[in-house]
């Protein structure tokens, strides 16, 4: 009887997390969690949009126009990508131990190049732990679909999302 009440109890918890007050009913999400923005981003961390990094190639929207000055830039190399998905239902949030605002949290964002951001999305790479887990660089980009090597880090790029497999993830 003691596990059938805790069971309930984490049950009822969610459900109170999500405000469905029926634990008979199906449960549901009716309210999306607010998306994060770069000027969030740039709002806690104090860095300036032009100058956010994708946190594998360490491309900026700043870097491409010094580079190239000429040259079509696009208009937002680097975007912010959720950690855990904005969309992650409760029972993930429940088995991670997050609530809703801990996915709404910047802390739950890094930035990555626009092409790359999208391939995370669709779980066509993910980000392994590296060999050395005490250092600065603890996990490393790793592409689980071939198809998407070939892809560009970003709209008109010539770099490849698969010549940044195994870089290491700059959380710094």
């Amino acid at each position: 009887m003691n596990k059938q009440n805790k069971t309930m109890t984490a049950m009822l918890e969610v459900l109170e997390e999500i405000g469905d007050k029926d634990c008979y009913d199906k449960i549901s999400e009716s309210i999306k969690p607010r998306e994060l923005t770069k000027s969030d981003y740039e709002r806690v961390y104090g860095v300036q949009m032009k100058d956010l990094r994708c946190m594998i190639t360490g491309i900026s929207h700043a870097s491409l126009i010094a580079g190239a000055p000429t040259s079509q830039i696009p208009k937002n190399p680097v975007t912010l990508a959720h950690l855990l998905a904005c969309n992650a239902d409760a029972k993930e949030r429940l088995s991670l131990g997050y609530t809703r605002a801990d996915i709404e949290s910047i802390r739950n964002s890094i930035l990555l190049c626009t092409g790359i951001e999208e391939a995370y999305n669709h779980k066509y790479l993910l980000f392994v732990p590296s060999e050395n887990p005490f250092s600065s660089n603890r996990y490393n980009l790793h592409v689980w679909v071939d198809a998407i090597r070939s892809e560009p880090i970003y709209e008109g790029s010539t770099q490849t999302i698969g010549s940044f497999d195994g870089m290491a993830l700059n959380l710094q």
